[in-house]
């Protein structure tokens, strides 16, 4: 008989993510003007295995995960980001940088994104993408997930370690 995993609560977590091929993580830190949450450069190793590398350099402020709903995930990333966001918007412009993307991830059987116009424009005037990753939150249909990406080429860990180093792609 196998072991069965009591299912986690629902995990959710946003982050805002800067990825670049030719910029350095300090170059990105220095356009935005905030110190990120964690940085990365082009050709870091992903994981432990080593046997992936950061396709991009990176910089990313994360929020801390809890149950709180998606949309208080957000509200508090872009109220950390307000001092910076004409920055931002200047380098998710700047030809250079491969994309500002505004993530929101969830790990649990309930996930549900109501976000109200005026966030969903903040967003928006950032110049950044919204990206949703929602895993089920059933250990088994994450190893499968984790042993497909592995077949595929994409190799991360971890929800913000897969596709594009920190981010998504």
């Amino acid at each position: 008989m196998p072991i069965r995993i009591a299912p986690a609560k629902d995990n959710i977590q946003a982050s805002l993510t800067v990825l670049s091929d030719t910029l350095s993580a300090a170059d990105l830190q220095v356009m935005i003007g905030l110190a990120p949450d964690q940085s990365w450069e082009r050709g870091d190793p992903i994981g432990r295995s080593g046997r992936a590398f950061q396709r991009f350099s990176g910089w990313s402020l994360r929020g801390a995960p809890s149950e709180e709903p998606p949309a208080s995930h957000i509200s508090a990333l872009l109220d950390r980001i307000a001092a910076a966001k004409e920055n931002i918007t200047t380098v998710a412009g700047d030809p250079r940088v491969h994309s500002v993307s505004l993530w929101v991830w969830s790990e649990g059987r309930d996930f549900g994104l109501d976000l109200p116009p005026s966030c969903l424009g903040d967003i928006a005037a950032l110049g950044a993408a919204l990206k949703i990753d929602v895993y089920d939150g059933d250990e088994e249909v994450s190893l499968l997930r984790f042993a497909i990406r592995r077949l595929t080429g994409r190799t991360g860990t971890q929800p913000h370690d897969t596709d594009d180093a920190a981010g998504h792609e």
